[in-house]
């Protein structure tokens, strides 16, 4: 190892005890450090290192109140305060498997247990400047996003016989699937497999077989990767994502899932678990997750508005119609919730139409009539003001808020409208017309959908009689939900091929095809509804003929 000199480098050292500053600057002093500052929370870390550049960053987990060291250390990263070319190394005295495995997502440098001495502070510096230092040139190239610089330096230094080969190796396959070179980065990993079953090639062969679209290739590569680790939390990460762009979200909520019970303390997965089990309508796991991603974002870079918006949304659709002292609780923590984040951003006219509207179904779900129309009456004042600067995904939520205030002809004709302004956005059409065909709970939503399950097992096994009242018993809970109306339609239908036509039976038809009319020719169940409709004209005529 060759002599580090420290006299030209600068450092910066974090910890809110003065005692802990100074006795670690006393050891810098007598490596010849001449250029220490000193930041004693989070915010002011934060700060420094938007006013300078430091090589070398010595900062405390645990920071008092405020930002943590692991939240500085994200923040930085996240505003490209930190360079590649800096070191950052992260100290604690707390040692717990979650908390570790939360630090390290972020990648420090290196992780310093308490107490610390002289010896080993300085063992552990010098290591990493002599590695750091064969390694600078790919380190600046990454620093001023030349990634073909980058590549480069890495084939440079692997063309040498040197300590930092492994890294160098890793990082080559990384550069050159970010510069999407994936038969370069196959090659790479292919040829590292074969000289010793190693993790992360695994999870960059699932990368490229991912990009590449070839998604059961990269379901087997994540897999393969976590025979060798089952702890490598980024994989479940990567088959979370995989099963999303195959379609199938539970599977990704499974896999989120594990990875957040691995490692509980990442923003990101907390809020991506909150996004996908809201997805798949298991509100109880989504309220949780945004809970967790909320209190997680306390202090931190990440601390969105959004979040504490759909925080008090999971807590509005699961408190609805539920008068119970659970329900109650809830209902009554979204408006806190609301309250709060209203007083934080006092200023932002969207946050503020927002937390009307949810304001109006928490009170709407609790049967609060006159305060529901109060905060509905405010959402719909701040939407006027803002004009042709009401989004389309405001106007959905307001339809949603004018159906929990059964307001339904208004709500009705917003959706018409998103769907008339933007022809060419399927995804908005498609919620639209969800809206449209649902107006009801999230809880009612998912009893209409077991139910109607059992009727169509009855249907398939020619019980129609079994299947007309497991129909009819779904649309209870969501009354205009074309496919159960059509399907009930259908049984109606096949009951009356069996036992002969009825009057009373197509008039049922009849009003059963009246409460699926708002859907138009965009709808998935159109043509379904048009030919169904005929069937029954003709079956009237054919039975007053």
């Amino acid at each position: 190892m060759a002599f580090i000199n420290y006299s030209d480098k600068r450092f910066l050292i974090i910890d809110d005890f003065e005692n802990f500053r100074l006795s670690i600057k006393k050891m810098l002093d007598s490596f010849g450090v001449s250029k220490v500052d000193m930041a004693i929370n989070g915010r002011d870390a934060v700060l420094a290192c938007k006013n300078q550049d430091y090589d070398v960053i010595l900062c405390d987990y645990n920071l008092g109140s405020g930002k943590n060291g692991q939240q500085v250390l994200d923040e930085l990263r996240y505003t490209r305060r930190l360079k590649n070319t800096s070191l950052f190394l992260l100290i604690t005295a707390e040692a717990t498997k979650d908390m570790v495995l939360g630090a390290l997502e972020h990648q420090p440098d290196a992780y310093l247990t308490k107490p610390i001495t002289q010896s080993m502070l300085k063992n552990r510096l010098d290591r990493l400047m002599d590695e750091h230092y064969h390694v600078l040139p790919i380190k600046k190239a990454i620093d001023q996003n030349n990634i073909k610089q980058a590549i480069k330096e890495c084939q440079k230094v692997l063309s040498k016989d040197s300590r930092s080969h492994k890294w160098c190796t890793r990082k080559l396959a990384e550069l050159y699937y970010q510069n999407k070179d994936y038969d370069e980065a196959e090659q790479i990993c292919q040829k590292q497999l074969e000289e010793r079953k190693l993790d992360w090639p695994y999870l960059t062969l699932g990368k490229v077989a991912a990009a590449r679209k070839n998604y059961p290739q990269a379901l087997e590569y994540f897999n393969q990767l976590l025979a060798i680790n089952p702890q490598y939390v980024n994989c479940y990460d990567e088959i979370a994502a995989t099963y999303l762009a195959v379609g199938e979200p539970n599977k990704a909520q499974q896999a989120i899932m594990t990875g957040v019970q691995i490692s509980p303390r990442s923003v990101h997965r907390q809020l991506k678990l909150a996004e996908i089990s809201r997805q798949n309508d298991d509100l109880d796991t989504a309220t949780q997750a945004y809970r967790n991603t909320v209190e997680l974002g306390k202090n931190s870079i990440h601390d969105a508005v959004d979040n504490h918006l759909n925080f008090a949304r999971c807590l509005s659709d699961n408190a609805e119609h539920d008068n119970s002292k659970e329900g109650k609780l809830q209902a009554k923590e979204a408006l806190n919730i609301l309250e709060q984040i209203s007083k934080k951003y006092k200023d932002d006219p969207k946050l503020m139409i927002q937390s009307a509207m949810i304001t109006s179904r928490v009170h709407a779900g609790q049967n609060n009539k006159d305060d529901a129309e109060k905060a509905l009456n405010s959402a719909l004042k701040a939407m006027e003001n803002m004009g042709d600067g009401a989004n389309p995904n405001t106007q959905l939520e307001m339809a949603k808020t004018l159906f929990a205030n059964n307001r339904t002809e208004d709500a009705e004709n917003i959706l018409r409208q998103v769907i008339a302004e933007n022809p060419d956005k399927q995804d908005l059409i498609d919620q639209a017309n969800a809206l449209l065909d649902e107006p009801v709970s999230i809880k009612n939503r998912i009893k209409a959908a077991a139910i109607n399950l059992e009727a169509i097992t009855a249907y398939e096994q020619q019980n129609f009689t079994t299947a007309i009242e497991k129909f009819t018993e779904a649309l209870k809970f969501s009354s205009r939900h074309p496919g159960l109306n059509l399907n009930l339609i259908q049984a109606y239908l096949k009951q009356m091929s069996d036992s002969g036509l009825d009057k009373k039976t197509l008039d049922k038809c009849q009003t059963y095809l009246n409460n699926v009319n708002h859907i138009h020719a965009s709808h998935p169940q159109f043509e379904r509804y048009e030919a169904l409709k005929s069937k029954i004209a003709s079956l009237r005529q054919k039975l007053s003929a």
